[in-house]
């Protein structure tokens, strides 16, 4: 989450536990000790590029100390299976000995997806794991986290079977365009298309992201999928129409119980629950999924 008091809190906690000096600390970052300074007594929230850096430093990761995780170490499970995706996917291409260009060809989508795809940026959807598969001579449910075979879809042939999606893919859901991850968008109406959901993932609809406040998590044109029951936590991604307007931003409700939402992008404001402002959050976004 880039809420400030939680990297303001996490950062002061690990240069003590460090023992690092604030001057060092900047030194290192490329900054004043007094930008260090700000950081730590909740005045400036620092750009995702400098957090990064910091938990290199710190020996943490960014998201514990944006406050997306309770502890150092935890890696969430989503983003744990995104990681090992990826891992299969550059593997089995490196050892057919195909570039990404021709992985890509072959699959018939951009190299810019097989990239998005192999850097964990995105999650596969089944078709996207069964061209790829099929290019790759390995089995989609392989490539998808779901069996640790990567020939079985071999052996099924064999037994003339025919390997299918998981049932939750049969489904479809709506799809809107779009949530602003910026200034704001006109409010939800008819979906545009009904599209798939995700093998494995809950979620009641798809959105389109529009804008640059949430890079590098989100960018410009990438869809979500959406969770309208989800109880919503700090840190949690949402969507929220405020003031008429859908917005993704990330969710804060501070101990005084005032709810904020903050932005990824440095240059943009928090919006804030007030007399003036009122916002509804309508869903989480449980899974990103880049350009389909």
């Amino acid at each position: 989450m880039m809420s400030t008091n939680f990297i303001a809190e996490r950062l002061k906690e690990l240069r003590f536990k460090n023992q690092i000096k604030q001057s060092e600390l900047a030194e290192k970052l490329g900054v004043s000790q007094a930008q260090v300074a700000r950081y730590e007594s909740y005045q400036n929230r620092p750009p995702f590029a400098i957090i990064k850096l910091m938990a290199e430093i710190l020996g943490t990761t960014p998201e514990y100390l944006m406050g997306e995780v309770e502890d150092t170490n935890d890696i969430d499970s989503t983003e744990d299976k995104k990681m090992e995706l990826a891992k299969r996917l550059k593997h089995w291409r490196t050892y057919r000995n195909m570039t990404q260009e021709k992985l890509a060809e072959l699959s018939d989508m951009t190299r810019k997806a097989v990239s998005s795809y192999e850097n964990a940026r995105v999650f596969l959807s089944f078709d996207a794991a069964k061209k790829l598969g099929q290019a790759l001579d390995i089995s989609p449910m392989y490539l998808l986290c779901e069996t640790d075979d990567p020939h079985e879809h071999r052996k099924q042939k064999q037994e003339g079977n025919v390997e299918v999606p998981p049932k939750q893919s049969d489904k479809k859901l709506p799809l809107y365009e779009s949530a602003s991850a910026g200034v704001g968008t006109e409010p939800l109406s008819e979906p545009i298309d009904f599209i798939p959901s995700i093998p494995g993932e809950k979620g009641d609809f798809w959105l389109t992201i529009r804008g640059d406040s949430m890079e590098p998590r989100l960018f410009d044109g990438d869809r979500v999928l959406v969770d309208k029951s989800s109880v919503i936590k700090n840190n949690d991604t949402v969507i929220a129409i405020v003031d008429g307007e859908v917005f993704c931003k990330v969710y804060y409700k501070a101990p005084d119980g005032h709810i904020s939402l903050y932005s990824l992008a440095v240059k943009y404001d928090p919006i804030r629950q007030n007399g003036q402002i009122q916002f509804d959050v309508i869903g989480k976004v449980v899974g990103y999924y880049g350009k389909m």
